[in-house]
């Protein structure tokens, strides 16, 4: 390791000994070798601390720092204060990364000269290991991966588009130490000001637009988990990112966006407490000043981006304890409703594609040859334009054939309006304009977002 590494590596841990080394060996096992890795053991009561020193007496690019519980934020600085690298990026000692994540973020920050490089993350389920993704965790239609941004390019889905975390990004070290940011000392929510003022204050934003990193959820040690032990901590982070972006002179560009999103973390958070005690003190703080040191208390209806999120503020300033839990359960009921038609309407959307002439000639085709496919063919290749053809391609016991989309209505392959997923949206969103369906019984769709024949057959679809 050189005395000054490319990238620093932070990840402060209490109590993880369950989870650590998962997330320690992701980091040691990353395909870019110029880091350092800062692990802050906070006054761990469990084997963390121990676990920590074994695995840094192995790998001299880790080192442990020991101090006594002060909480995550405080743990972030420490290993801010003693960093070396050019870059930094901050993990949560219960996820886990992706091999190339830092060669990859690392490339497109030299690449761009941004101060953020932000990326996708998705959700791994302490649990069942499930895995699933989180679209909200990077919005590329707001900020484009094919272009660097500024926050004045959207402000006011700039908080929306990166989220508050701190381990979906990369940040320039010049720019962090030049814009005097650091971490609130708080017990949870420490990551809310810094995201922050730093995408407020960040000249150059990019992003890579892929799943790099695995938050774990259903850990019931984690922060959010545990949120009733400090109920008010993400509402003072957001008091006093407010106040630096003023004292900076940054908040008025990122006014709209800020206070939307402020409000809705209250509600949020307030939804999110499973202790009665808990929830009174926020809605008592945020009635009483909370609102008010955000200026939420003086938006106008028009200045929201849901009228709904305007009702909810009213509701949290002018009603009493039992009236406002009143009005969150028929907000809750409504949102029930909403999914629930939502369901019967895709449940529709489903019984019509059925019915329509696209299923029945897939089913027409499809069903027969995969059936044909288990003993004797390798492939099915479909290919837009071309006549109904067989052809004998090379190898014993194959055959492929080709069948024009054009005969079923389809026209140069135009994308179908409700986005579907059939032939016509395949060549939508195949760069080759053409699509191969493997056909060996031991296939499994590959693409279960858009193509409807691959979860009705079982084939497997490449581009």
């Amino acid at each position: 390791m050189s005395d000054t590494p490319l990238v620093s590596v932070i990840v402060p841990a209490y109590n993880g000994e369950r989870h650590i080394r998962q997330c320690v060996e992701s980091v040691l096992a990353q395909t870019l070798a110029d880091f350092e890795l800062i692990c802050v053991n906070d006054g761990s009561t469990d084997g963390t601390g121990s676990l920590l020193d074994d695995m840094a007496a192995r790998d001299d690019r880790m080192r442990v720092i020991h101090q006594e519980n002060k909480g995550e934020g405080a743990a972030r600085n420490a290993g801010l204060d003693v960093a070396r690298g050019r870059y930094l990026a901050f993990f949560d000692a219960d996820d886990f990364a992706e091999p190339q994540l830092l060669e990859k973020v690392v490339r497109r920050a030299e690449e761009t000269g941004a101060d953020v490089v932000a990326y996708r993350v998705d959700s791994y389920n302490d649990e069942t290991g499930e895995t699933l993704p989180m679209p909200w965790s990077l919005d590329a239609d707001a900020f484009p991966a094919d272009r660097v941004s500024s926050p004045g390019d959207n402000p006011d889905k700039l908080f929306y588009a990166f989220q508050n975390w701190t381990w979906n990004k990369l940040f320039r070290s010049s720019f962090v130490q030049a814009s005097g940011l650091r971490f609130h000392e708080v017990q949870r929510s420490a990551d809310l000001y810094f995201v922050c003022c730093a995408l407020a204050q960040a000249d150059r934003v990019a992003t890579v637009d892929e799943v790099l990193y695995h938050y774990r959820v259903n850990n019931p040690n984690s922060n959010i988990a545990t949120n009733e032990r400090a109920p008010l901590d993400f509402h003072r982070s957001f008091v006093v990112a407010k106040q630096h972006l003023e004292n900076a002179g940054r908040f008025a560009a990122v006014e709209r966006g800020f206070k939307n999103w402020a409000a809705e973390s209250v509600f949020f958070n307030l939804c999110s407490l499973k202790a009665r005690d808990a929830f009174e003190e926020l809605r008592r703080e945020m009635q009483e000043r909370g609102c008010a040191e955000l200026g939420l208390d003086t938006m106008k209806k028009a200045e929201f981006f849901d009228p709904r999120t305007y009702d909810q503020v009213r509701h949290l300033l002018c009603d009493d304890a039992d009236d406002f839990l009143f009005f969150l359960l028929r907000e809750t009921n409504r949102r029930m409703e909403e999914q629930k038609n939502d369901a019967l309407r895709a449940w529709r959307e489903v019984e019509e594609l059925r019915a329509s002439k696209t299923y029945r000639v897939g089913e027409a085709v499809l069903k027969p040859a995969k059936v044909t496919a288990l003993g004797r063919f390798r492939s099915l290749d479909i290919n837009m334009g071309c006549p109904a053809r067989k052809v004998v391609s090379s190898g014993e016991g194959s055959a492929k054939y080709r069948l024009s989309l054009s005969r079923f209505g389809f026209e140069n392959g135009s994308p179908c309006s409700k986005n579907c997923g059939h032939f016509s949206c395949i060549r939508a969103r195949s760069r080759s304009q053409r699509c191969i369906f493997e056909g060996s019984p031991s296939s499994r769709p590959r693409d279960t977002n858009s193509l409807w024949y691959s979860f009705a057959y079982g084939v497997n679809v490449t581009e």
